[in-house]
């Protein structure tokens, strides 16, 4: 998957600013350890030693190395290339935190990302509203309040230009630069349709 370069780019400073840096390990709100920019240390890495620290340079290069493989997984929501810009970076922060996970069947409930049915569902049919509100009163929401709470206000906005003080207010300063993004993208593909071949 390729993502626009500059959805990639506000992406992972959202991203990195949601998770935070550590140097050394510590345990994550679902018990289990991370380093860096929020990298899920596997059994055997070298990060799994307590005392480690990790430099800011090798946690960059981790958290891009994570990052794309989040990006390429939250590309396998049928819909998201559908999606305005900030509800894909949005999509992306969510599989970052807690992964794509499995479809829910008739025997077991969906984990990750494909938990989120009705959400995923609202989200496809752009009821920015409920989507909001299914992120906002999830079992995720109640674990990471602050994360997710400023998931639904961008999700709550879809791609309302008149919602981008309500983003300012949600402590969204980045996410600027994403609304102008979307505007000059808007401007360069109705210039790209209207030009002859």
């Amino acid at each position: 998957m390729q993502l626009n370069p500059y959805i990639e780019t506000i992406a992972k400073h959202y991203i990195q600013s949601n998770e935070g840096y550590r140097a050394e390990r510590y345990l994550c709100s679902e018990d289990k350890w991370t380093i860096g920019f929020g990298h899920l240390i596997f059994p055997g890495e070298v990060y799994d030693i307590d005392g480690y620290k990790i430099s800011l340079m090798e946690a960059d290069m981790l958290f891009d190395i994570d990052f794309m493989k989040h990006a390429e997984q939250s590309s396998w929501i049928p819909f998201f290339d559908e999606m305005p810009p900030l509800v894909q970076i949005v999509l992306i922060d969510m599989v970052f935190q807690m992964g794509i996970g499995l479809s829910p069947t008739k025997k077991r409930k969906g984990t990750g990302v494909r938990g989120f049915v009705n959400t995923l569902r609202f989200l496809k049919n752009r009821q920015w509203n409920k989507a909001a509100n299914g992120i906002a009163n999830s079992r995720y929401a109640k674990q990471t309040p602050v994360r997710a709470a400023k998931n639904a206000v961008i999700v709550r906005a879809g791609w309302d230009i008149a919602a981008v003080p309500i983003l300012r207010i949600a402590g969204l300063n980045s996410m600027e630069n994403a609304v102008r993004m979307h505007a000059a993208l808007n401007a360069r593909n109705a210039y790209q349709m209207e030009m002859p071949e």
